[in-house]
């Protein structure tokens, strides 16, 4: 084999190794902003009073379950951690606010 022909293999080898990775890249960030789009749109839902907080929860937990919106909220256990406010003004506008708990700190027994 040519000294041409190995180096072309290896030139073939490297774009598409190249293609492959910004192919997943991209495939990452889309998935990554619908799941984003999907939790505002459940939250304005909540915000707007058409759906409860607890059916907020139960299609966050659902999207999270069945991978449709996996890993929307990277990190935490379970969506029971999480604290959903939602304050409505008297001139109709509403907030919703949506915090993790600090953990509680373990207590060390005292030597």
């Amino acid at each position: 084999m040519s000294a041409v022909a190995l180096n072309l293999g290896w030139v073939m080898f490297a774009v598409v190794g190249l293609v492959w990775i910004i192919a997943a890249t991209t495939r990452n960030i889309l998935r990554t902003q619908a799941r984003e789009r999907s939790r505002r749109e459940i939250y304005a839902y909540v915000a707007e009073g058409t759906i409860s907080v607890e059916d907020a929860q139960r299609l966050l937990k659902a999207g999270q379950q069945w991978g449709s919106c996996a890993g929307v909220l990277d990190g935490l256990d379970a969506l029971d951690d999480l604290e959903i406010d939602v304050d409505v003004n008297d001139d109709g506008r509403s907030s919703v606010g949506v915090r993790r708990p600090k953990p509680a700190r373990a207590q060390t027994p005292n030597a």
